[in-house]
């Protein structure tokens, strides 16, 4: 069987990643850049092709990013309220 010769998945991972830089929607769309950037670059690399690559790899940078800025957030948060501090005040 043929592998296929396109693949979506780095350009929606890029696409994902970049939207999140505005509006603060990158704590909800690290999730899907995280998943469309190692689906895009396995078929990439299923596909022995090299372009569309750039796109996964920072989609995958900007997605890990947003994912450990909403840890520590809510690390933040916990670390606050455990020590008698409402953060909201």
């Amino acid at each position: 069987m043929e592998p296929p010769s396109k693949t979506n998945a780095p350009l929606i991972s890029f696409i994902c990643g970049v939207c999140g830089l505005f509006g603060g929607l990158g704590f909800i769309l690290c999730w899907p850049a995280i998943i469309f950037g190692h689906v895009g670059l396995k078929k990439l690399s299923i596909m022995e092709k090299r372009s569309g690559r750039w796109m996964a790899i920072w989609g995958l940078i900007l997605g890990y990013f947003y994912l450990a800025l909403l840890f520590f957030v809510l690390g933040w948060i916990a670390w606050e309220d455990a020590h008698g501090r409402n953060p909201w005040r």
